[in-house]
C-alpha cells in the first residue's frame, strides 16, 4: 500500500483515537500553579502542562503486540518518529491495534516517550527494513514497555499485570 492509501485507513479510527486520549486526559496533563502574578491577588492562575501525542495504529490482521518506531528513512531522508522522540518533539505516543469487525480500535497502550528515551528503551535494538525497503524501525515488545513503567493506560485483551504509579492495576 502506498502513503495516501494508508493515511485513508488510519483516518477512519480518529474518533477512536480522541475518545482513547480523552480517556487519559487526566492522567497526563499536570495542572500547577502559574505563579502570583499582581493581578492575582483574589484568583490564582494556573498553567497545564503537556506536550505532542504521537499516535500509530496496526491494521487487525497484525500478529504482534509490540510498538514499533520508524528509526531510518534512506530514500527519502524525512525525519523519523525515533528522532522525533529522542529529540523529546513527542511527550506521549498512542498506540493502537484496529479491529476489522467492529471497525474500531480494539486494544491499545498509551505511553510516556521521554521514559522510553530516559529509560534508554529505544537503544541497541535491531533495525528492521520495512517490506518496501523505503525505511527501518524497531520494535519494543510489551513485557519490556511494562516492566520499565512507561505506560500509563491500557485497553489489551489478555490480561496484563501493569505497575502504574507504584500501586497494582489488571488491564
Amino acid at each position: 500500500m502506498d502513503w495516501e492509501s494508508d493515511k485513508a485507513w488510519a483516518d477512519r479510527y480518529w474518533e477512536d483515537v480522541e475518545a482513547i486520549i480523552r480517556r487519559v486526559a487526566g492522567k497526563i496533563i499536570e495542572v500547577k500553579p502559574a505563579g502570583v502574578l499582581d493581578d492575582q491577588m483574589f484568583a490564582r492562575d494556573y498553567v497545564i502542562a503537556s506536550g505532542c501525542i504521537a499516535c500509530r495504529l496496526r491494521r487487525s490482521d497484525c500478529k504482534y503486540r509490540d510498538i514499533t518506531i520508524r528509526s531510518s528513512r534512506p530514500m527519502s531522508g524525512n525525519i523519523t518518529e525515533l528522532k522525533k522522540i529522542v529529540d523529546g518533539h513527542v511527550r506521549w505516543m498512542l498506540y493502537g491495534w484496529t479491529d476489522r469487525s467492529s471497525q474500531s480500535i480494539s486494544e491499545w497502550i498509551f505511553l510516556d516517550a521521554h521514559l522510553i528515551v530516559q529509560k534508554k528503551l529505544h537503544e541497541g535494538r535491531k533495525e528492521i527494513l520495512n517490506h518496501d525497503l523505503s525505511s527501518s524501525f524497531i520494535a519494543i515488545d510489551l513485557p519490556t514497555l511494562i516492566s520499565a513503567g512507561v505506560v500509563i493506560d491500557s485497553k489489551l485483551s489478555k490480561p496484563t499485570t501493569l505497575r502504574i504509579n507504584g500501586s497494582r492495576k489488571l488491564f
